[in-house]
């Protein structure tokens, strides 16, 4: 994974500066050191804070494409080394259902890489293919099926993913009614 060096090299910069100042004797030196540790922290907000606050505002007033773009921020913010999934997921919905098509359809692809990661997983648990599993991955095919149908009423062409969805929703549903598991996974497993 990339490491932004700046998210580090600046906060090491402001404290250096900083703790030079203080254990400077002379006043001059003392306060070019001030100067560059308040420079160095303006730079800091400007590149990693400021973006983000200026998207809050924007979003929170119902601008799609500012949700859309406060997503990736909370996704990527800081050069990847502190996401929030939880932050980004919340705005990519509002932006997608306030009919933003480039966030339909992240989202649309982003329930469907859900559903097939959880597919995957469950394929590998000692107790694999729980009906509590595959209602999961059913739901989160079903939520990019209903978010690729929005992106189609916006003009994207996508009935090929529509119907691959649909018929991967078809085949696991037929799976889920053949085989018969339990919907409970056995004492001792967590």
């Amino acid at each position: 994974m990339p490491v932004d060096i700046l998210i580090v090299l600046i906060p090491v910069l402001l404290l250096a500066f900083g703790f030079g100042s203080l254990l400077t004797k002379k006043k001059s030196t003392r306060r070019k050191y001030l100067i560059i540790a308040v420079l160095l922290l303006v730079v800091f907000f400007a590149i990693y804070l400021l973006p983000g606050i200026t998207l809050v505002f924007k979003a929170k007033a119902g601008d799609g494409e500012a949700q859309y773009w406060l997503s990736y921020w909370y996704l990527w913010r800081f050069g990847y080394n502190w996401p929030d999934e939880e932050r980004s997921w919340h705005w990519l919905k509002k932006s997608a259902d306030s009919k933003y098509l480039p966030a339909a359809i992240e989202l649309a692809g982003r329930y469907h890489d859900r559903a097939v990661t959880r597919s995957l997983t469950s394929s590998r648990n000692a107790v694999p293919g729980t009906v509590d599993d595959r209602d999961r991955v059913i739901g989160d095919l079903k939520k990019s099926l209903t978010y690729y149908r929005v992106a189609a009423t916006l003009g994207f062409d996508c009935a090929e993913k529509i119907s691959d969805v649909e018929e991967t929703i078809r085949q696991v549903e037929d799976e889920s009614t053949s085989s018969p598991v339990s919907k409970t996974r056995p004492k001792g497993d967590s």
